[in-house]
């Protein structure tokens, strides 16, 4: 079963520096999906100042617009 990544988390997170690892074990979010996450913001040049312009869902549609989890949710 797929679980829907907390981008907003992982942006909040690396944004504060903190370390893989610590993301990974305080969170329990792998470090592959925090890559995908970081990756995908690289390649929409996602601007972090209107990070608070989305919701949840927004952003995680934007981030992963192909995904299944999109298509069960609507």
């Amino acid at each position: 079963m797929a679980i829907k990544i907390d981008v907003r988390k992982v942006l909040q997170l690396d944004q504060k520096g903190i370390t893989a690892n610590m993301i990974e074990k305080q969170y329990h979010i792998s470090k592959r999906s925090r890559r995908k996450v970081l990756d995908r913001k690289i390649e929409l040049e996602f601007d972090m100042s209107t990070l608070n312009d989305y919701t949840d869902q927004d952003l995680y549609e934007l981030f992963f617009p192909d995904s299944i989890l999109n298509v069960c949710v609507k």
